[in-house]
Formats: C-alpha cells, sequence, structure tokens
C-alpha cells in the first residue's frame, strides 16, 4: 500500500497521542477513513488473493467503516465524512458487509 502507511500506523494504539487541535484530529480522522477505505478496495480486489477477504480483521474493518463511516464518490474525488447519530445506516447489522464463506 501507500509507504506513508508506517509512519501514520508504524505507533502502537496505546502510545499514541491525538492532536490538540480539533482541525487536525479531523484531518486525521478524514485519513484514516480513506486509508481504510483504500485498504478495503485492495483486498475486495478482483485480483486480490480470495483468502484476504476471509481475514477476521478485515471482516472487523468492514463493519466498523458501514457503521461508522459514509463516503461519496464523483469525478475522481471521494468525500469521506462521519455518519453520527442521526445518520446510522438503514437496517445496519453487526454482520453487513461481512464476506460469507
Amino acid at each position: 500500500m501507500d509507504p506513508s502507511w508506517q509512519e501514520r500506523y508504524g505507533t502502537r494504539v496505546d502510545a499514541y497521542r491525538l492532536q490538540s487541535d480539533e482541525q487536525e484530529r479531523r484531518d486525521l480522522a478524514w485519513q484514516i477513513a480513506t486509508d481504510g477505505y483504500r485498504l478495503l478496495e485492495a483486498v475486495f480486489a478482483p485480483t486480490a488473493p480470495a483468502w484476504l477477504r476471509e481475514v477476521p480483521a478485515v471482516g472487523v474493518l468492514r463493519i466498523v467503516w458501514v457503521q461508522q463511516f459514509t463516503r461519496n464518490i464523483g469525478d475522481g474525488e471521494q468525500e469521506v465524512a462521519w455518519r453520527g447519530k442521526e445518520g446510522d445506516p438503514d437496517g445496519a447489522t453487526p454482520d453487513q458487509g461481512v464476506p460469507q464463506g
């Protein structure tokens, strides 16, 4: 994937400190959401090995992204946003989006 991911995600979560600036935190959240979508796209690409779709962490990532984010894609650009309390997906269930083996 992207070489910058090592810098962004190489630190253990329990050693990570969020930025104090609200806009910087939002920017980081947007970046994490975008990276998660890129990872899911790569895993579910027709050329990706099928076993990747069976990794439990991939299923968890799909569930969390369906529950927490929305994404609109148009003209080669994408817009990622938090769902928020009013934006819950209609009929979302814990297993939504998880590949069935």
